[in-house]
């Protein structure tokens, strides 16, 4: 009996140490698939332009209507390709909470367009029926990608400076990590 708790309890503490291991911090995901964006809300019925809570732990994102969050410290990505760029996308949709509009609303972290990390400056920029994420730190300036025929907008900052989130008509609402999006090639 005694080896059988054993045996039980070695078995339930690696059934937890993988499961852990799947899901991580956003930025240790970029990082090991050597990326600055990740498609997070992969959706073309987004509603509204995305919103972060105060502590910057979770984003989220009305689809069709309906309110998600996603907890931003657990967080599973998978290899992707974006206008040729390589990113990450949200590797299923477990990590999707439903939330409610008054616990997203009372987050309402918005920066209209333009958002900042102390020296990098982020915006995006239309021209025609196209978008483009530029980045500007004092005189440098990097356009991170280009869209083609798709609409990009709701440009909102984490309250900690470190990631932007944005959302893409025809493919839902991505985030990029400032500081290394700007330094990367």
């Amino acid at each position: 009996m005694r080896l059988r708790n054993i045996l039980i309890a070695i078995a339930v503490f690696f059934e937890l140490s993988s499961s852990a291991q799947e899901r991580r911090t956003l930025l240790a995901e970029m990082v090991s698939l050597k990326v600055n964006t990740a498609l997070i809300f992969p959706s073309q019925a987004i509603d509204d332009s995305p919103l972060w809570s105060a502590d910057s732990q979770y984003l989220a994102g009305n689809v069709q209507g309906k309110w998600y969050k996603v907890q931003i410290d657990s967080i599973q990505l998978k290899p992707a390709r974006w206008h040729e760029h390589p990113i990450g996308v949200i590797a299923d949709g477990k990590e999707l909470e439903e939330s409610t509009e008054d616990e997203v609303k009372s987050w309402a972290v918005k920066t209209n367009g333009a958002a900042q990390k102390p020296g990098i400056t982020a915006s995006i920029k239309q021209d025609g029926l196209s978008s483009a994420l530029v980045l500007t730190n004092g005189k440098r300036k990097r356009t991170l990608w280009r869209s083609d025929l798709e609409a990009c907008g709701g440009l909102t900052q984490s309250p900690d400076g470190r990631f932007v989130a944005y959302i893409c008509e025809t493919n839902g609402i991505f985030v990029t990590e400032l500081s290394s999006a700007f330094t990367q090639k």
